[in-house]
């Protein structure tokens, strides 16, 4: 005995490792280990990433997973929020993300940093330096709640490689182009 693992019916719908409801039905995990296009719409329930560790001491022993967002830059975002004293804080950004110290820096370029106090009408401000983000406010004396987002780009995806879908215009005679986005350096 046992139960089939493919099965084709009378319309040409597979199933693997199920009766098939759709074309193609799959039931459990998957892996592709080249390029995956989707002609169509994908629906997911999540989504992440692993690539090998990019610090060169882990890159043959760890993987690095990390869920994705979408956009059409490779972006990685990092947030959190912290409490003011003598209106500073500083935050490491390895740590409070649970990663290996050094990963931020090896994973990101172009970074930028975006502050907002949630207690008050003090002005703040944030600047990130190597893996650390400073959050200062105008007042030095201030106690107060900010949230704070740091973005960079994933340095291993070179700007420009994420594909742009063409107008529908032009559908039939397009062919894929490449984003326009600045070449920053490595």
């Amino acid at each position: 005995g046992g139960s089939a693992r493919v099965i084709v019916d009378s319309t040409g719908q597979v199933g693997i490792g199920r009766a098939p409801e759709k074309n193609l039905d799959v039931q459990g995990e998957g892996r592709v280990s080249g390029a995956f296009t989707v002609g169509g719409e994908l629906s997911k329930s999540s989504g992440s990433f692993k690539i090998d560790h990019p610090l060169p001491e882990m890159s043959h022993t760890h993987d690095l997973y990390h869920s994705f967002i979408e956009g059409p830059r490779a972006d990685l975002i990092y947030r959190g929020k912290v409490r003011l004293q003598n209106g500073r804080a500083t935050i490491n950004i390895d740590a409070a993300s649970n990663m290996t110290f050094g990963t931020f820096e090896a994973l990101n370029r172009d970074v930028q940093s975006f502050t907002s106090n949630e207690s008050d009408w003090d002005p703040v401000r944030g600047s990130v330096v190597g893996n650390v983000l400073t959050i200062e406010c105008q007042n030095p004396m201030s106690t107060a709640l900010i949230s704070w987002m740091v973005i960079g780009e994933q340095r291993s995806r070179r700007p420009g490689t994420i594909k742009k879908e063409c107008d529908d215009v032009n559908v039939r005679q397009c062919t894929r182009v490449r984003n326009e986005l600045p070449k920053l350096p490595l």
